[in-house]
């Protein structure tokens, strides 16, 4: 690749506000471990995807080694983990691993990525059961919770959260997300509201005037 071409690249994946990851560990002809890494991003209206880098692994191919090489690539190069949302690895141990395994490692590093599952039923399983994961990371208590929260457009993390400081003044004791509509309830034996606009948000503190909210 281009000195230039590449610049123009990284350029573009270090402007987008949200990027994507695609890494894949292979073997060239002399038997050296070689990490294949891919960048999406957004560039103007399109979302891209472009070769970034052949990246040697001098050393083991462990979770570890892989995580580290595509870090040093991310330092030398002033790219954010942050604007990192998504990624995608072969099913090898060393990738898919969730103690030493890159994922894990990623994950617990940066425990902010979105991820896109294949099967709407599993995406729904998960999520209803959401208040009994726990985490098995080594050195953490196992007791300790994992939190999952869909990811909600703009306007309805707004109405989220003009929603939950009004719920803290009245006192109501629910508020969840389903399928990315905002519910609330007031106690456990009471309807649900949901909640569409700023004006339903008006509508909860007399939830009987508000006809378009049945359980």
């Amino acid at each position: 690749m281009g000195k230039d071409l590449r610049e123009q690249i990284y350029e573009d994946f270090h402007s987008s506000p949200y990027t994507g990851l695609v890494i894949d560990e292979s073997t060239d002809i002399t038997s050296e471990a070689q990490l294949l890494v891919y960048g999406k991003f957004a560039c103007g209206c399109r979302i891209v995807e472009e070769h970034h880098c052949c990246l040697t692994l001098h050393s083991k191919t462990t979770g570890h080694d892989i995580f580290s090489t595509v870090d040093t690539f991310f330092t030398e190069n002033q790219f954010d983990w942050c604007h990192v949302i998504e990624y995608f690895i072969d099913g090898a141990p060393s990738m898919m691993g969730r103690n030493i395994g890159f994922q894990g490692i990623l994950q617990r590093k940066f425990p902010h990525f979105i991820v896109r599952f294949v099967s709407r039923r599993t995406r729904n399983n998960i999520y209803k059961e959401r208040r009994k994961l726990k985490s098995n990371a080594p050195g953490k208590p196992t007791s300790e919770r994992v939190f999952i929260n869909e990811n909600l457009t703009k306007r309805n993390k707004h109405l989220f959260s003009l929603a939950n400081e009004e719920r803290k003044k009245i006192n109501w004791k629910y508020i969840w997300t389903n399928n990315g509509r905002i519910l609330l309830r007031q106690s456990n034996d009471s309807r649900v509201i949901a909640i569409r606009s700023e004006k339903d948000i008006e509508h909860i503190k007399n939830p009987m005037d508000n006809p378009r909210n049945p359980n």
